[in-house]
């Protein structure tokens, strides 16, 4: 089982001004004990949502227990 994220970040629509806001709860499955930095939480967002890192802002994101 995976470490569950909840998270917040903005998307900003290709092509467009637009931004939309997403809130999430996100499950990361790594080595048990392994730390993510907001780095890593970014490219997991990206990677998962198939956007560009330019077009991800990450506000917030905090581990459920």
């Amino acid at each position: 089982m995976g470490a569950k994220f909840h998270t917040s970040f903005l998307v900003q629509d290709t092509g467009t001004s637009l931004c939309r806001e997403v809130n999430a709860v996100v499950e990361v499955s790594r080595l048990p004990g392994a730390m993510l930095d907001q780095e890593d939480i970014e490219q997991i967002l990206t990677d998962s949502l198939e956007i560009e890192a330019a077009d991800l802002r990450l506000i917030h994101w905090s581990r459920l227990h």
